[in-house]
């Protein structure tokens, strides 16, 4: 959920992600476990950058989900 938002929020980096996921597509992966790998690099560095903002807003995913911290 907090990747999903930072996306809608930072269309710079929304936009490098379409790309990733249509050279991704390109690229024709016999085996989808090398498309994850393709992408693990990016999708690992921005969703920490992604729960921080996340927390910095004040959100946490339980709240969201309608539990208390």
């Amino acid at each position: 959920m907090a990747f999903r938002d930072y996306l809608r929020t930072h269309p710079e980096v929304r936009t490098v992600h379409e790309a990733l996921k249509l050279k991704s597509a390109e690229m024709d992966f016999k085996d989808p476990l090398d498309d994850n790998s393709f992408k693990e690099e990016f999708i690992q560095e921005h969703q920490e950058k992604a729960m921080l903002w996340f927390q910095q807003k004040g959100l946490s995913i339980t709240t969201l989900d309608g539990i208390s911290d």
